[in-house]
């Protein structure tokens, strides 16, 4: 942990924290508005889908999906600053990496090499997050 500013590694690894979840959230929305694609497919009562309606749906699914994409790719650069730079090492941000890196493994097939790298990461330095501080 930076020595100088030992707060500032933590607001590192809770903004990490924060914009790692969001592309989670993100997935959520995005389902929902998948099934609400599927029952404009579905047709009205005149039986035929709207396709005005189906492309507006597709177009925030996307734009969902980019948002998610970014709020991953800022997490994953703050993390590594957390990680590498702050050297911040504490036990709630040892068993968050633990639960992030098993819901990433969700993600096939970018999140699989994530998901064991992160998990991987926090096996071989377990002993660096639970290690009491001696004053």
């Amino acid at each position: 942990m930076n020595k100088s500013n030992p707060g500032s590694g933590k607001s590192v690894a809770l903004s990490s924290a924060v914009f790692l979840l969001g592309p989670i959230f993100a997935v959520l929305v995005a389902t929902v508005y998948k099934l609400q694609a599927v029952a404009i497919l579905g047709g009205g009562p005149s039986g035929v889908a709207d396709p005005q309606k189906l492309s507006a749906n597709i177009s925030a699914i996307l734009y969902i999906t980019a948002i998610g994409l970014l709020l991953s790719i800022i997490g994953l650069v703050f993390l590594c600053i957390t990680l590498f730079r702050y050297r911040y090492r504490d036990a709630w941000f040892f068993w968050f990496l633990v639960s992030y890196g098993f819901i990433v493994l969700a993600f096939f097939p970018i999140g699989k090499v994530f998901g064991i790298c992160i998990l991987i990461y926090c096996i071989c330095s377990r002993r660096e997050f639970f290690r009491s501080e001696v004053k």
